[in-house]
């Protein structure tokens, strides 16, 4: 008997939090449009990430980019214009809280690489608890959820397809409040710890059940 459990999120330490509150906060610009992105990122990765968001640029000039949290690349040296990456370094799990609820979307740009077919990136369950809706490009498991649970858009591994779907989703306030809704149940009701031990204790209920059977 095999029991498949994801990793899961810590629903009650991560918040839905108002976007202009923890702008305010943050000391952020509330009329311009932000992507968020958190943590380290492959150099491929990074690439199309930068690419893309140049490509935003040209349809949402005044968009911005939070890279939130430790980050291995300097992705503003990769973009045509660095003033527009925010780089905030470490920050506190509250802070994290804070810059996830002031983007307007969140990004997870992964080349269809075997490395990103066979990994789950914790980052997609921060965006989740925190109910932001997502852009991702269409590589393993991360597709497939997005497809049943609808949390956001995907996109080929191109710039300019994910440079596209951004763009849709920016313009687009209703739909991104849709998405970030069903995140934060999806995280709820899919991902909480709670619910993922609970399930593992009963799976180790019934083995042992079983074998004293």
């Amino acid at each position: 008997t095999i029991l498949l459990l994801p990793d899961g999120c810590d629903v009650q330490r991560l918040q839905v939090l108002d976007r202009d509150e923890a702008r305010r906060a943050l000391g952020l610009p509330l009329d311009r449009p932000l992507i968020g992105y958190i943590g380290a990122i492959f150099h491929r990765d990074a690439q199309l990430m930068a690419r893309a968001f140049d490509l935003v640029r040209g349809t949402h000039p005044r968009a911005m980019l939070a890279v939130i949290g430790y980050c291995n690349r300097d992705v503003a040296a990769l973009v045509a214009d660095p003033g527009a990456v925010i780089r905030t370094g470490f920050v506190s799990y509250e802070d994290m809280n804070r810059y996830l609820a002031a983007c307007d979307l969140c990004w997870l740009p992964l080349r269809d690489t075997g490395a990103n077919r066979g990994r789950w990136p914790l980052k997609l369950n921060e965006y989740m608890a925190a109910g932001r809706p997502v852009v991702a490009t269409a590589v393993g498991d991360v597709a497939t959820l997005m497809r049943k649970h609808e949390i956001g858009l995907l996109a080929r591994d191109r710039p300019e397809d994910l440079a596209e779907a951004t763009a849709q989703l920016l313009s687009d306030p209703a739909l991104r409040k849709r998405l970030g809704r069903n995140a934060r149940r999806v995280a709820e009701e899919v991902f909480d710890w709670a619910l993922l031990t609970e399930r593992l204790e009963a799976f180790y209920d019934n083995v042992l059940s079983k074998e004293r059977a």
